[in-house]
């Protein structure tokens, strides 16, 4: 079983197919977190992999791109003045960057690469060139799949550079995306 985790019903509404569960977490680094973990706890660890989709914010030419990320940062975590790199929190050993797993879902048609780089943070921010995307939730589902030993894989279709009457208009196109590119395919191949 692989579990697909969003933070809204609208980026990925209606039910998945067979052999996928959905956890909606809500939006934000703690939502994600607190609901990964549990979900773990309620059931138990019984996923092969959490597949985390989600729209996301990127800069103008990145628009309508379904990306496969590479890796994820804690863009809002910034403690510079105290000689820490940003990105990283003190006192800690996470790394600036958590590697995502890339390339094992199978052939999916997106645009992927070492490049690709998710800035995750608890603010509505407008895209600079430091990530190829920004959005609310990956880093922090990405830490808790790390502890847990879990595969994760993160998917983010760019709709909007930082106006939410764009992602409004957009969210609906990279949901067929993902179900087309994503589990339809993936679907196929376990039959």
């Amino acid at each position: 079983m692989k579990l697909v985790v969003v933070a809204l019903e609208s980026e990925l509404p209606g039910e998945l197919p067979k052999g996928y569960a959905k956890l909606v977490t809500g939006v934000g680094k703690l939502n994600a977190a607190i609901s990964l973990i549990q979900d773990f706890e309620r059931w138990g660890i019984r996923y092969d992999c959490v597949i985390n989709y989600g729209t996301a914010g990127g800069l103008p030419e990145h628009k309508g791109n379904f990306y496969g990320v590479h890796r994820v940062a804690q863009r809002d975590m910034d403690c510079s003045e105290f000689g820490i790199d940003k990105y990283i929190t003190p006192y800690s050993n996470d790394p600036k960057y958590i590697e995502c797993n890339v390339g094992h879902v199978n052939d999916i048609s997106c645009v992927w690469d070492e490049t690709i780089t998710c800035g995750s943070g608890d603010s509505f921010s407008k895209p600079d060139e430091e990530f190829t995307v920004i959005d609310m939730e990956a880093y922090a589902l990405a830490k808790v799949c790390k502890k847990y030993n879990l595969p994760f894989y993160c998917f983010k279709y760019v709709t909007d550079s930082g106006c939410p009457e764009e992602w409004d208009k957009m969210k609906d196109k990279g949901a067929c995306y993902f179900k087309d590119k994503v589990l339809t395919y993936n679907e196929e191949m376990n039959t």
